[in-house]
């Protein structure tokens, strides 16, 4: 079962479907070929590391059905052979919420809608940027550079972040909250504290070989990307904050 990927960034993402391994002589043997595929949702989504189910483990029934684990929504897939018809009916037994549907008689699930991302709640509204338009604009395209060398591999071409390891930076109190706590998370970096109620393994390192003003066009772009309305950040700011003990 091919779970896939988080950290092939700014690559697409890869995997999100279960293969067939020829073995000889109790080894892998040969090249393997997709057997089931379709749990990601679509091409896009499979891409942008955002699929609607991921297998996860395989196990073999007494009766030679496989079961496939979704690790996503909470599903188990049978699969079982048609000697008749030679085709795969595919059934389920689904442990989330009851709009979630599989459809029976195909070899590739269909698809529940995915999750909507709720904006964060209670964020005081912020004054406009003091900065001038066409400076933002120029800032924002400079922080977009810095974001794909330093921050896509965990924080993923669309802001999302990686479930349960990386925080999304879509419409989070911390992305349009303080910016003198944005810019410390990027000088000192982040670890085991919580992200709008939820925890992350990955712990962020700082940052703090980047120029202020690197730090303050990336921070402009993420500010102002992802869905994310808030005020530009400048490279003043940056220093202020980097200066205080």
């Amino acid at each position: 079962a091919f779970h896939g990927s988080w950290n092939r960034a700014p690559e697409p993402q890869k995997g999100f479907f279960v293969v067939f391994q020829p073995f000889k002589d109790g080894k892998p043997f040969g090249d393997w070929e997709v057997f089931a595929d379709g749990f990601a949702g679509s091409p896009e989504k499979a891409a942008f590391g955002r699929a609607e189910r991921k297998p996860c483990g395989l196990a073999q029934g007494s009766d030679g059905s496989l079961y496939i684990t979704d690790d996503v929504k909470g599903a188990i897939f049978k699969v079982t052979y048609d000697a008749k018809t030679a085709e795969t009916n595919v059934a389920t037994s689904i442990k989330t919420q009851p709009t979630d549907k599989v459809a029976v008689g195909s070899s590739t699930p269909a698809m529940a809608k995915t999750p909507t991302v709720k904006p964060a709640t209670g964020l005081v509204k912020k004054p406009a940027s003091t900065v001038k338009p066409a400076a933002v604009s120029k800032s924002i395209a400079a922080g977009k550079a810095v974001y794909m060398q330093t921050c896509v591999a965990c924080h993923q071409v669309d802001g999302g972040g990686v479930q349960n390891l990386n925080p999304s930076l879509i419409k989070t109190s911390y992305v349009l909250g303080s910016p003198q706590r944005l810019i410390n998370v990027i000088l000192k970096g982040l670890a085991q504290q919580p992200v709008d109620g939820e925890m992350y393994s990955n712990a962020m390192p700082p940052h703090n070989y980047l120029s202020n003003k690197q730090i303050a066009d990336v921070l402009t772009y993420v500010r102002s990307n992802f869905g994310n309305k808030a005020s530009g950040i400048t490279a003043e700011q940056v220093k202020l904050v980097r200066g205080k003990k």
